[in-house]
């Protein structure tokens, strides 16, 4: 699973200064906690929404075409 740090504790700033580095650890470990939970979920579980999402939409008539699709999202760029 992707690591998501985009901020480190000398560089964000909080309406008080720059966030500690104990604000920084405990958002760290949280993450971490977070993306623990999240693996222990079994992944027929983490997919379920998806997979209600596409049932719901049923299955393909074959006769979706792709490139009038794309040409027509785009236009003339």
């Amino acid at each position: 699973m992707c690591q998501r740090h985009d901020w480190q504790p000398h560089s964000a700033a909080s309406a008080g200064g720059v966030l500690s580095s104990a604000n920084f650890a405990v958002r760290l470990a949280l993450e971490h906690e977070l993306q623990r939970v999240r693996e222990k979920q079994p992944a027929s579980e983490r997919a379920a929404a998806s997979i209600a999402i596409a049932r719901t939409m049923g299955p393909g008539g074959g006769s979706f075409d792709m490139k009038t699709f794309t040409d027509d999202m785009w236009g003339d760029i």
